[in-house]
């Protein structure tokens, strides 16, 4: 006698949706002179490693190598601005306790380090808008 069952399993190939199937870079960051630095740099890395290789395989190294790079530098800046847009709200939630803790009339300090902080706050939102504004425009053009 044995313990054996039969079982059967069904699976249904079910492809999720992808995006687009191609690389679009941020124009914004070709000024950059720190990404100018290590695209150089990758483009370097790339002939020299790649020095027998014809032209159109080359030329298909330095693309990828260009799109990680960007893709790694591009990561490395949003946390940037992530942890500086937080740093900085908590260092005005620090200086407005300060200021309502303070009993005396000469406050003009902390209320200008205040100003301070919330025009680089600022700063990081404007950037944060146009972005959403460009993309949407963006989306508009490529949908419509």
């Amino acid at each position: 006698m044995t313990y054996h069952s039969l079982v059967e399993l069904k699976l249904h190939n079910i492809q999720p949706e992808r995006g687009p199937g191609y690389f679009k870079i941020n124009n914004s960051i070709l000024l950059d002179t720190q990404y100018q630095t290590q695209i150089k740099q990758e483009i370097l890395n790339a002939v020299q490693n790649n020095k027998d290789a014809n032209p159109n395989t080359l030329w298909e190294v330095i693309k990828g190598n260009i799109r990680n790079t960007t893709i790694r530098y591009t990561s490395f800046k949003q946390k940037e601005t992530r942890k500086l847009e937080t740093e900085t709200i908590k260092i005005i939630e620090t200086l407005e306790k300060q200021l309502h803790e303070t009993n005396t009339n000469d406050t003009t300090d902390i209320e200008n380090e205040i100003t301070s902080k919330k025009q680089v706050l600022e700063g990081i939102y404007h950037t944060q808008l146009n972005g959403i504004i460009l993309r949407a425009r963006a989306q508009h053009v490529e949908h419509n």
